[in-house]
């Protein structure tokens, strides 16, 4: 790919779950979907799920977890204390299924997390708006 960054890699993992790795800090990306598989779940039960794989439920320790394409841009700390579930916005929010389904049709936008790669940790997050 032309203008690929030699630094990032993006491998296949054969779970719906990516495992992200900077330094010291790591993090989940799910879509959602991984919670219930009903199509939605709410903040409230996707955060407890992602507590319960922080505390050893999930073969792999990490510090956040970044839930995609959630329509809505939400953040709830974890239990421990250190870390915390980001729902991301949707790059279009005004469907009929997110109105229907989610009851959700907020303005487009994306996260920009900048890391503390030696801390373990996100240093800055940063909503974008894409409208």
């Amino acid at each position: 790919m032309v203008g690929e960054d030699p630094r990032l890699t993006w491998q296949d993992c054969p779970e719906d779950m990516q495992r992200i790795e900077v330094g010291n800090y790591r993090a989940l990306l799910i879509h959602g979907d991984e919670v219930g598989r009903t199509g939605y779940a709410s903040p409230t039960t996707i955060v407890q799920h992602v507590a319960k794989w922080q505390s050893g439920a999930y073969p792999w320790e990490f510090t956040d977890c970044l839930v995609g394409h959630y329509h809505n841009h939400q953040e709830f700390g974890l239990p421990n204390g250190r870390g915390s579930v980001y729902f991301t916005g949707s790059t279009e929010s005004d469907n009929r299924y997110a109105r229907d389904t989610m009851a959700a049709s907020a303005i487009p936008s994306q996260r920009l997390h900048f890391i503390d790669s030696d801390g373990g940790r996100t240093a800055s997050v940063y909503k974008i708006w894409l409208d």
